[in-house]
């Protein structure tokens, strides 16, 4: 897994929100046409009068949504929000009554009185606020989307970091170990010799060149780790039995994990599951169907002393990136037994 820089641009979201904004406007610009009877004449100069507080509502939308939300609300300055709110919707206010007095003539006077004049300022008034409090809404969830996504891509950015890590500690000490393992067979078995190079060769080439996409092949995730299985099993004595199972996905399994997700679990068994003169073993299977992928690996339990460094960055790994890969499609079970002297680990995956 690599990581890539990403340019921002315009997603299918925000294309959505912002026709979903001209369609909302549009139709409150335009609904009282709708509602004029068919029979009279249009009176554009009352649907022109109609339109300015919608118009004012408008204004007073996106100056919160654009300006006084994200450059007051958001860095914490919520009197001076409140304040600026309050003198905007005055002002919108005063020229609503101004224009709307210009634009109409006085109406004749009515046998039934009306609500007060004062009621038309007071109802301007709480659907100002109403509009306010909407573009704050609306900005704020927009404020916490982003955020959101940009914590997940930090949050990539570093698990593709420790993934980088994983592979630069696999390398080093397992490098060591497995030339002095090769060194020592060319004395007796210059056959076996060779074939632990080739070994160490694919794992090798796979380590530096072929897990750099986000998903690889499970059949060549499965060659990766029965590598690994056939080198370790060089530097260990014959009572210790180890037994693997890889079985390549058929045509309607699933064919696709994450790259070296399972290399720490299997590392953790060879780690923790040999004893320098008590039997020992390895059960390790891997293998999917159209549902899951599933590994497991069952082993005797002979665990080292802790570090002072806390060890377990392997282990930790894992979990972030079940977590980010596979969020609520995994099962992850792993542990002693009763007796705490065998090891199960089981996992399973599903797309």
């Amino acid at each position: 897994m690599t990581s890539t820089m990403h340019t921002h641009s315009p997603g299918p979201s925000r294309y959505l929100a912002e026709a979903i904004h001209i369609v909302a406007w549009l139709y409150i610009f335009v609904s009282p046409l709708f509602h004029m009877s068919y029979r009279e004449a249009i009176h554009w100069d009352r649907y022109a009068a109609g339109c300015i507080l919608p118009a004012m509502l408008c204004v007073l939308f996106y100056a919160n949504y654009f300006w006084l939300v994200p450059h007051y609300y958001c860095r914490g300055q919520r009197g001076r929000f409140a304040l600026m709110n309050v003198l905007l919707i005055a002002l919108l206010l005063g020229l609503h009554s101004l224009t709307f007095n210009q634009l109409l003539p006085p109406p004749p006077p009515r046998r039934h009185a009306g609500p007060p004049h004062w009621w038309f300022h007071v109802n301007g008034a709480l659907m100002s606020a109403f509009t306010a409090g909407v573009a704050l809404a609306l900005r704020l969830s927009r404020e916490w989307a982003a955020s959101e996504a940009a914590r997940r891509e930090a949050e990539l950015g570093r698990t593709a970091a420790e993934l980088e890590n994983l592979r630069g500690q696999i390398s080093p000490h397992f490098l060591l170990n497995t030339l002095n393992n090769i060194y020592a067979l060319t004395a007796f078995d210059a056959a076996k010799a060779q074939h632990a190079i080739e070994e160490l060769s694919r794992m090798l080439r796979y380590l530096l060149y072929e897990n750099r996409d986000e998903t690889v092949s499970l059949e060549r995730e499965m060659s990766f780790l029965r590598s690994y299985v056939e080198l370790m099993r060089l530097r260990l004595p014959a009572r210790v039995e180890v037994k693997a199972d890889f079985r390549a996905p058929g045509s309607d399994c699933i064919s696709r994990v994450v790259p070296l997700l399972f290399i720490p679990l299997v590392e953790n068994a060879f780690k923790h599951g040999v004893h320098p003169t008590e039997p020992s073993f390895i059960h390790i299977s891997l293998h999917s169907d159209s549902e899951a992928v599933y590994f497991s690996c069952c082993n005797s339990n002979y665990p080292a002393p802790p570090r002072e460094d806390g060890g377990g960055v392997g282990i930790e790994l894992v979990k972030r990136r079940l977590a980010l890969a596979y969020p609520e499609r995994h099962d992850w079970h792993y542990g002693p037994d009763a007796s705490g002297r065998i090891y199960s680990c089981t996992l399973t995956i599903r797309p």
